[in-house]
């Protein structure tokens, strides 16, 4: 928490209620006492309990759809005051990219087989962000048998 006043100030009560597309996702209340110096900052911990039940099927709905709702309500108790707070909004879902073989070429080739084989690999983003590979694991079977098994990774 912040405090852009020039005196400090005290927190003795925090309520929350989080609802994630317009189901009960996480609520509380912390009862700590906390003491925010003039122009200062400092940290302050919440409880958070939920139903494992629920998050699941909260993280259920994530994978239908490309967009989540959200809702946060509340109060603060700052030294004499109560004072209630609320936001709402939406967030994209990020979709994973998807990864298919594009080609296969053989670049050195004996009688006794391929020695040198590359596989493109083509990578579809649909996300309206950058996706930045740095490690990357994968494996090819022919024939129903392994050929190859890698992990690359950069840093």
């Amino acid at each position: 928490m912040k405090n852009p006043n020039p005196p400090g100030n005290s927190v003795s009560k925090i309520s929350y209620d989080l609802k994630i597309n317009d189901k009960k996702f996480i609520n509380g209340v912390t009862d700590k006492y906390l003491c925010i110096d003039a122009a200062g900052s400092n940290v302050l911990e919440l409880p958070v309990t939920f139903n494992y039940l629920d998050l699941f099927e909260t993280m259920m709905d994530f994978i239908k759809t490309d967009s989540v709702a959200y809702d946060l309500t509340g109060s603060i108790a700052a030294g004499p005051f109560v004072l209630p707070y609320q936001t709402d909004g939406k967030f994209n879902i990020p979709n994973l990219p998807k990864v298919s073989l594009d080609q296969v070429e053989i670049s050195k080739l004996f009688l006794a087989g391929a020695s040198s084989l590359v596989f493109n690999l083509q990578i579809d983003n649909a996300n309206q962000f950058d996706v930045n590979i740095k490690a990357f694991d994968y494996g090819i079977k022919l024939g129903g048998s392994q050929l190859a098994i890698q992990n690359i990774n950069r840093n």
